[in-house]
């Protein structure tokens, strides 16, 4: 079975973009930051980037409460993409994004000043 959780923070905004297919997407970076203990008993960070990809109604819902460093679960599958490039066949691994939960709903709602964050998830304003 193929899925992913990643518990972390946006670094990158989504930016919607349009596929020839007409569909949409969104690509985004998501960084995970962990504890971790070296050989000599030192504990210190370690934080991994994982390249994101939704599409449609999931992408759409993210470009509405998007913002920097928001703290998210993310759950999806990991998916390759092989192209050629100068050549060369290029392989890139990234998360495609099945859903998503905002962490800090708190924040969110200080921020853009709104009661509910799931009612400006769900409205269907954008494009």
């Amino acid at each position: 079975m193929n899925k992913i959780t990643i518990i972390g923070s946006i670094k990158t905004l989504p930016r919607m973009k349009k596929a020839d297919s007409g569909n949409v997407y969104i690509q985004c970076m998501i960084s995970c930051t962990d504890k971790v203990t070296n050989v000599s008993g030192e504990t210190r960070e370690k934080t991994d980037m994982f390249n994101c990809i939704a599409w449609n109604d999931i992408a759409k819902r993210m470009t509405r409460v998007a913002y920097s460093n928001m703290k998210l679960a993310v759950y999806g599958t990991a998916t390759t993409t092989n192209y050629r490039q100068n050549g060369t066949w290029v392989s890139v691994w990234q998360v495609k994004i099945e859903d998503f939960e905002v962490l800090d709903k708190l924040k969110y709602r200080q921020i853009n000043n709104v009661k509910d964050i799931d009612e400006i998830a769900e409205s269907d304003d954008i494009f």
